[in-house]
């Protein structure tokens, strides 16, 4: 079963619409094998209900080149959803009009499905056709543009976003110099005043001599411009791991290591994490409670 969210939506700048149609093999947090976001721009003006029907249709016919059968649709417009299951009468010629050429393509597909659903569960294509229809075009082109979305600064701002430190020797020193240094400037920038207000106010920790450590690393050396880790490091599936008691029959200790671990290199591992097992906390009574006067970090929770 194919799945299809779609919006239409007017805005200041005109019209767009959103889709985004995913695959069957589709599970909460995994990312779909194959996957369709589209939203278009349109060049003529047009109504709401207009506006969601076109990219009703738009997304029927993407779903047709994907050779789907069955499919389930999900758009926010009760209108338009309606009309098209029968529920509501299309009076207006236009909106009748819209409902035949629907209903005309959904006769190509063997078993659909037409779900009503709230805005906010619809987000995706929500913003695509928000997007889209408060862009504002060149005059007189045909030509396609591309929107790339950033995440993260080109020069980091060190006084408002995370600092990635190396181990934790770095982070001790930062911790350790609170006070120390003042009146100097980040990043070998010269103290206008302002900033130095800025840092007070935030209470933020300066380094020593108040210069990136070299040690450090920007994070944008760590993350593309979307966000997602340059180098992610792969982490085993269940599948290739298997559990391995370092404790005792009556107060288990379990621990997870590679099936594709030689037998001597494996018992090496055993023998070690033996070793140290009063390093690990098992369970919540062996977690040691840190110096506050270090950090601490509290965590807001709502009564009841």
């Amino acid at each position: 079963m194919w799945s299809m969210d779609f919006d239409g939506a007017v805005g200041k700048e005109g019209v767009g619409i959103g889709i985004w149609i995913h695959n069957p093999v589709f599970l909460p947090n995994k990312v779909p094998s194959n996957v369709r976001v589209c939203s278009y721009k349109f060049a003529f003006d047009c109504s709401n209900n207009e506006a969601e029907y076109e990219a009703l249709i738009a997304s029927l016919k993407i779903l047709k080149k994907l050779n789907a059968k069955r499919i389930s649709i999900y758009g926010d417009s009760e209108l338009v959803i309606k009309q098209v299951k029968g529920e509501y009468q299309a009076k207006h010629p236009r909106m009748r009009a819209y409902r035949n050429a629907v209903l005309d393509i959904l006769r190509l597909f063997p078993d659909y499905t037409l779900t009503c659903v709230p805005r906010a569960q619809n987000f995706i294509a929500d913003s695509l056709a928000t997007t889209e229809s408060n862009l504002k075009i060149l005059m007189n082109s045909n030509n396609k543009f591309e929107i790339h979305v950033k995440h993260l600064l080109v020069v980091p701002d060190n006084l408002r976003y995370w600092q990635v430190f190396q181990d934790d020797e770095e982070i001790k020193e930062f911790l350790q110099n609170e006070g120390k240094y003042k009146d100097t400037s980040i990043d070998g920038e010269q103290d206008d005043g302002e900033l130095d207000k800025e840092v007070n106010q935030m209470e933020v920790l300066q380094l020593k001599d108040n210069v990136i450590h070299k040690g450090l690393i920007p994070l944008e050396e760590l993350f593309d411009q979307d966000d997602v880790a340059c180098k992610p490091s792969l982490m085993p599936t269940e599948k290739g791991v298997e559990d391995v008691n370092i404790g005792t029959a009556e107060n288990p200790k379990m621990v997870k290591l590679s099936k594709a671990l030689p037998p001597q290199v494996k018992a090496k591992y055993i023998i070690l994490l033996y070793s140290f097992t009063d390093v690990f906390a098992w369970d919540y009574t062996d977690l040691k409670e840190c110096n506050k006067s270090i950090i601490q970090h509290i965590i807001p929770i709502k009564p009841n």
